[in-house]
């Protein structure tokens, strides 16, 4: 049930970065690697599920000093999120003055301070849960509060074979190695 009526939410079925999973991704199998490996859910006995991460656009103006209850409201999403066990993580985004983007062109890294005079909407913040269905990432992202221009994008985080297993070697040899 949709309860904030100001909140569009533009689902995207892949993340556009060319990776797909190799699997079904509505099967066991076809879920992140951690949950393949039988580390569950963080609730630790929930059925394993999927993260999305919701994407909250704004506009520069949007930037500035939350309305009342804004804040409220983002911490009763994340209250919401913690009890079903959905979690993962969120934060917001400096203004785009602070922003910086980088580029490697012919092996030159090209460095562009913000603010970006082309961007209109711009990325205020996220939120990363993990759910069991995108129908569950809409009811959560629907919660979170947006002002009136702004929307939610909701993206499922890409699955890569292997990835989770890397990443945690390379933690274990960099805490072995400073040990």
């Amino acid at each position: 049930m949709i309860t904030n009526p100001h909140v569009y939410v533009k689902m995207i079925a892949g993340s556009g970065n060319g990776v797909r999973p190799s699997r079904n991704v509505d099967s066991f199998e076809g879920r992140s690697s951690s949950y393949c490996a039988g580390a569950g859910h963080a609730d630790g006995g929930k059925e394993p599920q999927l993260k999305y991460m919701m994407l909250l656009y704004v506009t520069e103006e949007d930037m500035g000093e939350p309305a009342p209850g804004v804040m409220d409201a983002h911490l009763s999403v994340t209250r919401e999120a913690i009890e079903r066990g959905a979690y993962v993580a969120c934060d917001a985004l400096e203004p785009t003055a602070s922003a910086v983007r980088v580029r490697v062109r012919d092996g030159k890294v090209v460095r562009t301070d913000g603010p970006f005079a082309e961007t209109k909407e711009i990325m205020g913040g996220f939120y990363v849960f993990d759910c069991k269905d995108i129908e569950e990432a809409v009811e959560l992202a629907a919660k979170i509060p947006s002002p009136p221009h702004g929307c939610i994008e909701i993206r499922r985080v890409a699955l890569i074979p292997g990835w989770e297993e890397s990443v945690a070697q390379m933690r274990a040899a960099t805490r072995a190695a400073h040990a």
